[in-house]
């Protein structure tokens, strides 16, 4: 196959996103370099000279996913902050099925993290990352007057992300055909308890 040429900055992100959809498509176990390297249209030597391992380009994969994420986060704190924003903020990665990354992936990076050590350790520390930035936006927003405050935001993230990632897996394993209705329900809860007519 003729390879293209391609400037280095270009190379990783072409070579990270054909990685990930590698990994959705056949899972960490059933995915080679071999095939990343033909869709990422590079040779498995290249791929090497990024990452020293399938391990540890799985391991990028999960901190830059969760670190985008993150980013967007902390974006809707610098934006005028709104009850509907920090919602929509929540929910974007269930609706949009490729925010922050594909939802077969998403199943994927946690059920190998249940597995393996080392995706336990990358996985912990992005979900991590991700946690604090929204337990961020929470306090801002209960700052502003805008949801009820609350003295324990870390429950109350561990709460929604919980809810998000069984929402990511049911969609991921087709049982969640009507995707909207159940993100309008799940929208409604949450802010009922935003708005304090739900006891924490």
């Amino acid at each position: 196959m003729k390879r293209k040429s391609i400037k280095k900055g270009d190379s990783l992100n072409r070579l990270l996103t054909e990685a990930a959809k590698c990994f959705s498509e056949k899972g960490f176990e059933g995915t080679t370099i071999a095939e990343i390297a033909d869709k990422a249209e590079m040779s498995q030597g290249n791929i090497y000279v990024h990452f020293p391992s399938k391990i540890e380009l799985f391991r990028s994969i999960i901190a830059n996913e969760y670190a985008h994420a993150a980013r967007r986060i902390t974006e809707t704190l610098n934006d005028d902050i709104s009850m509907q924003s920090v919602i929509s903020e929540l929910f974007k990665c269930v609706r949009n099925k490729k925010f922050p990354m594909d939802h077969r992936l998403w199943l994927e990076i946690m059920a190998v993290a249940a597995r393996d050590k080392d995706i336990r350790k990358t996985f912990l520390e992005s979900d991590k990352l991700l946690h604090d930035s929204f337990v961020a936006l929470l306090r801002r927003a209960a700052e502003l007057g805008i949801i009820c405050g609350s003295d324990d935001f870390d429950r109350v993230t561990e709460w929604v992300f919980a809810l998000i990632d069984g929402m990511v897996a049911r969609i991921a394993d087709g049982a969640i055909i009507d995707i909207e209705r159940q993100v309008e329900f799940s929208e409604h809860i949450v802010k009922m308890v935003f708005e304090g007519r739900i006891e924490r």
